[in-house]
């Protein structure tokens, strides 16, 4: 090294003492994963020691729309039993799993020793704010408890609130071409776009009691002034939300990297949110007593703070996950029912029989829709298929185990090392032959006529942590869903594509949305 400059010298020194604090770790590693009598998990893409060949396969699987599935068959190529397998992202190792025992694991029986990963939520953080989403530990608890009290069965169950809002799509869908007197069909529609505005509406007023009112912006009209701001640019949130969340999930798993990677529309987008969501913040603040607001998750975090960012982050994150996920839900159990006539004509029975097929009758009762069985079982289906969380991801605290994934068989247990990612592959479990068999990827409502919940159906998490709006989001799906079979006594699909494509986001959402024509039920 004598011909070699100073500067080069320590280089060359630095890269020999990394490589052997990676032997040293990979060494310990190896001997306690021994003394814990764990086998290793099967490779996801073997020799792929960078995972540079699983990032450029991943992305082109996520750019054709069809990443759950790719992910899918690259577990069951790991080998028989493949379900829990180990990869590379960069210098990381990390722990894929569609194993409900070890899902239960990371979630609830060992779920002190996981956390979310500084790194990423970092990232996402950018979006939301810290807040219940974000937070872990004490300050979780702290944020959880703030907005628990929002999310009362009374709140949860507002009719009134999905009604108002359910109105105004249909205003929105029956304004899209229809032929009343010849035929009742409308034109090819989109549903998942009209979803979409309509969850947001529901969103914003249930978290901030100020609807967006993307479906009906005169509405906005109404709304009192606020001193010194100018009215947002509500029209196109719903846009850069969609917009935000998709460049998030590109960028996430480079954690602290991701700065690398610039983005001026990305800036732009979250620029637009947050002016969104400090103007409606800073109306419910106001308190202007001539505009009747409803109560709302904000005048419940109220009791607890004045301080408007905390306020703005808390609302951020349950408006992150409110809308989202129910759009998700809705338009993918449409999605299928649109490809089964018969099924469909089967939940119209069932309605009939719960509550009537008067479309114009009055505000179905909560009850009754929970109670009605083939109404829950299509929803339960659509949360399987369409997986709206698709992924959980959790960071290992400590060195810990995780029961099943090891050896050549898969059922031994594997040690996990201190800082490792773990993947809850949602999507890919509720997908798995052997646990829903063969005609696994149909949708057959009947199938949870006998099948009760388990840790293999686990479609909003688990644990302390498990989302906390789920019921809100049911309550909003069986109530649309009721109301349009009330509506329309037939749904076309016009997709020449009868499979699903993926929009991977934060949730999944399909890429060809919901193409289908709607017959108007005639009026009795």
């Amino acid at each position: 090294m004598s011909g070699l400059s100073l500067r080069s010298q320590l280089a060359f020194l630095g890269v020999l003492a990394y490589c052997a604090f990676v032997i040293v770790r990979w060494s310990r590693q190896k001997l306690q994963a021994r003394r814990l009598d764990c086998k290793p998990a099967r490779t996801e893409v073997p020799g792929d020691y960078l995972g540079l060949k699983r990032i450029k396969l991943r992305l082109a699987a996520k750019a054709a729309g069809n990443l759950p599935q790719f992910i899918c068959k690259s577990m069951d190529e790991a080998g028989v039993n493949a379900h829990t397998v180990s990869g590379a992202f960069l210098m990381n190792r990390l722990v894929t799993t569609r194993d409900p025992q070890n899902i239960k694991a990371i979630l609830s029986s060992q779920e002190s020793h996981w956390g979310l990963g500084t790194t990423r939520v970092a990232v996402i953080a950018t979006l939301i704010g810290w807040n219940v989403l974000t937070y872990e530990g004490e300050a979780w608890k702290h944020s959880r408890s703030m907005i628990r009290p929002a999310f009362n069965m009374s709140s949860i169950s507002n009719m009134n609130l999905f009604e108002q809002h359910a109105r105004q799509l249909f205003r929105q869908i029956e304004s899209h071409g229809w032929d009343y007197e010849k035929t009742g069909w409308s034109s090819r529609m989109d549903l998942q776009m009209f979803y979409t505005c309509y969850t947001l509406d529901v969103a914003t007023e249930f978290v901030f009691g100020y609807s967006a009112h993307s479906q009906n912006p005169d509405a906005r009209a109404e709304y009192p002034e606020i001193e010194g701001k100018a009215m947002p640019d509500f029209d196109s949130l719903g846009q850069t939300l969609e917009d935000t969340a998709d460049w998030l999930t590109t960028i996430a798993p480079l954690g602290r990297w991701h700065m690398i990677i610039p983005n001026r529309a990305f800036k732009r987008n979250l620029k637009n949110i947050r002016t969104c969501t400090r103007w409606l913040v800073d109306g419910a603040m106001q308190g202007d007593k001539s505009f009747d607001r409803p109560h709302s998750v904000m005048d419940e975090m109220r009791r607890q703070t004045s301080n408007a960012t905390v306020l703005e982050n808390q609302a951020c994150g349950v408006l992150f996950a409110a809308r989202a996920t129910t759009t998700s839900l809705l338009a993918w159990t449409t999605f299928y029912l649109s490809r089964q006539p018969a099924t469909y004509q089967k939940l119209r029975a069932a309605i009939q029989d719960q509550v009537g097929l008067d479309a114009d009758s009055a505000i179905p009762d909560m009850s009754k829709l929970r109670s009605c069985d083939y109404l829950q079982h299509c929803i339960s289906e659509g949360l399987r298929l369409g997986s709206p969380i698709p992924f959980v991801s959790r960071t290992a605290l400590q060195d810990t185990v995780l029961p099943r994934g090891g050896g050549a068989d898969g059922t031994a247990p594997i040690f996990v090392p201190k800082g490792t990612p773990g993947i809850l592959n949602l999507f890919a479990m509720h997908h798995r032959t052997d646990l829903y068999g063969d005609d696994v990827e149909d949708f057959r409502p009947e199938r949870w006529e006998k099948r009760e919940r388990d840790w293999a159906m686990s479609p909003f998490g688990g644990g302390s942590r498990i989302c906390i709006g789920q019921q809100f989001a049911l309550n909003q799906v069986s109530y649309v869903l009721t109301r349009m079979a009330q509506r329309y006594d037939m749904i076309e699909n016009v997709d020449p594509i009868l499979g699903p494509r993926y929009r991977s986001l934060v949730t999944n959402k399909s890429a060809n949305g919901v193409q289908v024509r709607l017959h108007r039920a005639r009026r009795t």
